[in-house]
């Protein structure tokens, strides 16, 4: 008897795509912590395709970093970080590094390579019957897996199907590495923040702030002059590499109590006193050049 669940394949392709539309736009500008979105994203992802287990195995480093997943009530709890890890074995003995594994019947439509006894009892204590496994790749590596699981029925795993399922899983990828970079970058700001803070003088606090705001090199730094400000864009220096300014420099500027022209007035001032002073154990003595 064919077991195959009813569910309209066409219709679960248009729930899918009208799913990955609201997804993209919700998660689009969300940065902060998304753990409850992502757990959102997956159950509705379950409830479109009439599944009872979502899994979404993010990787860093080529190994597994974190794991997200909802499961219907109606199904026996499973350890999840054990089940990842059956799962990404299970991908990596399909012969397909990148693509999708789509298995409407379970154990049957096994690869050869997986059906092992141990990982055979593992699908019996997990109850799985149908899967589908969906890696996303950044840069040539694993970023993250979306697995859609039934337990109660069996499914077919359509073409149109799976890539609607892609497009969600590079939905919720995307989201995870935009979190995950905004974090890197409010962590590197307030790394950047106590630095300066850290300075023991308000001179010293601007040398950073320069340094850090427009890119220039400590030598350009160490013999900045007044003419080398432009003054015809905010009082940034002239020199410098291309591209390197970072954003939020005039508010530093400001909050320093002056611009990159008083920094440059004042480093022509200590310059003529013989030295140039060190900041922070960042920029170096530097004598000044020969008469």
């Amino acid at each position: 008897m064919d077991t195959l669940t009813m569910v309209s394949d066409d219709e679960s392709c248009r729930q899918a795509g009208r799913l990955a539309d609201e997804l993209s736009s919700a998660l689009i500008g969300l940065t902060d912590d998304i753990t409850d979105a992502i757990a959102h994203a997956q159950r509705r992802i379950a409830e479109a395709l009439d599944a009872d287990r979502t899994t979404l195995i993010e990787f860093s480093g080529g190994a597994v970093r974190e794991i997200y997943q909802w499961a219907s009530d109606d199904v026996p709890p499973v350890d999840v970080h054990a089940h990842a890890l059956r799962l990404t074995w299970l991908l990596d003995r399909s012969g397909s590094a990148h693509g999708t594994v789509a298995l409407a019947r379970i154990p049957d439509e096994l690869p050869l390579e997986a059906a092992t006894p141990g990982f055979l009892e593992h699908l019996r204590e997990v109850a799985v019957r149908s899967a589908v496994l969906i890696p996303i790749a950044i840069a040539g590596e694993r970023a993250c897996v979306l697995v859609v699981e039934t337990v109660r029925t069996e499914r077919r795993w359509p073409a149109p199907l799976v890539a609607r399922l892609r497009l969600l899983a590079e939905i919720l990828t995307g989201a995870l590495r935009r979190s995950r970079q905004e974090a890197t970058l409010r962590h590197s700001q307030e790394e950047v923040a106590r630095l300066i803070d850290s300075a023991d003088t308000q001179f010293h606090r601007m040398l950073l702030m320069t340094a850090y705001a427009t890119g220039v090199r400590r030598a350009e730094l160490a013999h900045l002059q007044v003419r080398d400000i432009d003054s015809q864009k905010d009082g940034h220096p002239r020199s410098g590499r291309q591209g390197t300014q970072r954003p939020g420099c005039h508010a530093q500027f400001q909050a320093a109590g002056g611009s990159a022209r008083v920094l440059a007035r004042a480093a022509a001032q200590t310059r003529g006193s013989g030295c140039f002073p060190a900041t922070a154990g960042i920029l170096p003595t530097i004598p000044s050049p020969p008469r």
